[in-house]
């Protein structure tokens, strides 16, 4: 994970992402911090785990080299603090900068191509870390014959039903959703780059 300064990245998706939210609830924390041998189990997410996945659009072609990640917090009530290149708050707030989440190999996208970030947060009994991977897509229109519909419908596999749209120009043919490139799964169990939990 690194901070970049704003003037070194250029944006190649327009839009950004909410990836996942935290609540703090302070008798929750509290309790959870004072009673180390009764820890409540079950559906309370005390390490604050996560896992997502997000769809983006790149609207221009370029080179991937990672993520940029932003945060938006309400402090209390209307009072909120953001450093989104796209809506800060305050205005002048530079000194909360994004945070950069390098691949390793970059990959290179064309206009508008579709892209899939995973992201997950993760914790053991002494650290917190953050993995993350991208996948990148492309569109294939084939032509829609009696017999491809009839497979796909009757097929259980559910990778037809999310990769295959009848296309927009075309009654007569379908489009593919067809994997390009994915990247590996960076930082696994937080080897390069974890926080303490204290």
């Amino acid at each position: 994970m690194y901070i970049p300064i704003y003037d070194q990245f250029q944006l190649l998706s327009s839009e950004a992402k909410k990836v996942w939210e935290f609540k703090h609830i302070p008798e929750i924390y509290s309790d959870f911090r004072s009673n180390t041998s009764n820890r409540p189990t079950g559906s309370l997410n005390f390490r604050n785990k996560r896992i997502s996945k997000v769809n983006l659009t790149c609207k221009n072609k370029g080179t991937i080299h990672g993520l940029i990640g932003y945060f938006e917090s309400t402090l209390y009530s209307n009072i909120k603090i953001s450093n989104s290149p796209t809506n800060p708050n305050p205005n002048s707030l530079i000194s909360w900068l994004p945070v950069f989440l390098p691949i390793e190999q970059p990959i290179n996208v064309v206009n508008n191509q579709e892209i899939s970030v995973l992201l997950k947060r993760d914790t053991d009994n002494s650290k917190v870390w953050y993995e993350w991977s991208i996948e990148t897509f492309n569109f294939i229109t084939i032509p829609k014959s009696k017999s491809l519909v009839r497979e796909l419908s009757s097929t259980n596999n559910s990778i037809f039903e999310e990769n295959f749209t009848d296309s927009d120009d075309n009654n007569d043919s379908l489009q593919l959703r067809v994997s390009s490139k994915i990247s590996k799964i960076h930082n696994p169990f937080g080897k390069t780059f974890s926080l303490k939990i204290q």
